[in-house]
């Protein structure tokens, strides 16, 4: 009974350890890689266009126009009568009417969005990555929330990518020890991966052929406002980012798919190793 116990309290750990570290591995690995000065901003610039467009609905409370359109409408009518807008807060930060008469404001307003949101990608902080996300998280400051994106935060997510492989690599061997068996291994680590990335994988396969999946099929029409922001959103660069994810997750998926049914088939053609796994 004693041994029961202590095999399913290691069981659970392993399973529990793993499960943790495999998704914090996706996550941190694509961090790192969307977070890229040369990948992050098209990606930053994709979104301040589509926001100045009017293209995602956000709005403010008792507004009904859209954020964009209405700044856009703003900067527009005063451009008729002066040369320059100056940006409240962000000295040195200006929009050239000249831009807005010659492109429109919709350009000029996401060209300065974009710059004012990478221009602090390489700031020296006067803090460790742990102690700015602290400042984050305590004060509150919307200032500081730039940070998350910013080259000290990308070389901090990749210096944990090591760590995080480890506690993989961890994980398995406390299951490898607990089960000693190779297709109960399989089936495991198998179970444990597909209960790690087979949710994310499955909403990210939804956004991505939501289309085939929802319109396709009669579910929804196609023609409803959320469906036809989530269409215009989801393009370009920002598409990349939620195909990378996509991409990781799957493989994570697959390979949990690959083992788990690899364990049960051994499992199932050798009884006498399942009756004593079960006897544990």
């Amino acid at each position: 009974m004693l041994n029961s116990w202590i095999y399913s309290i290691k069981n659970l750990a392993g399973r529990t350890l793993l499960r943790f570290f495999v998704i914090a591995l996706i996550l941190a690995y694509g961090f790192s890689v969307t977070t890229e000065y040369n990948t992050l901003k098209p990606v930053v610039s994709d979104f301040s266009i589509k926001l100045v467009s009017g293209n995602i609905p956000l709005s403010a409370p008792g507004v009904n126009q859209n954020i964009g359109e209405q700044i856009t409408g703003n900067i527009i009518e005063y451009c008729k009568t002066n040369d320059k807008v100056l940006i409240p807060g962000y000295e040195g930060l200006t929009i050239d009417c000249k831009d807005v008469r010659a492109n429109g404001a919709s350009s000029a307003l996401s060209g300065l969005l974009t710059e004012t949101l990478m221009k602090d990608y390489y700031k020296e902080y006067n803090c460790s990555a742990v102690g700015c996300l602290a400042n984050i998280v305590l004060n509150r400051n919307p200032g500081d929330m730039m940070f998350i994106f910013s080259s000290k935060m990308n070389l901090f997510v990749k210096s944990l990518i090591p760590f995080l492989f480890l506690g993989v690599l961890l994980s398995l061997a406390i299951l490898a020890y607990t089960i000693r068996e190779k297709f109960g291994i399989f089936k495991e680590v198998g179970i444990t991966l597909l209960s790690a990335a087979g949710i994310p994988f499955l909403i990210l396969m939804l956004i991505i052929y939501k289309d085939q999946i929802l319109v396709s099929t009669g579910i929804l029409s196609g023609k409803e406002d959320f469906m036809r922001t989530a269409t215009t959103f989801l393009s370009g660069p920002i598409q990349s980012v939620v195909n990378l994810y996509a991409y990781l997750y799957g493989t994570v998926f697959i390979i949990g798919c690959v083992l788990a049914i690899t364990g049960y088939y051994g499992l199932k053609k050798n009884p006498e190793v399942r009756e004593k796994k079960e006897q544990m």
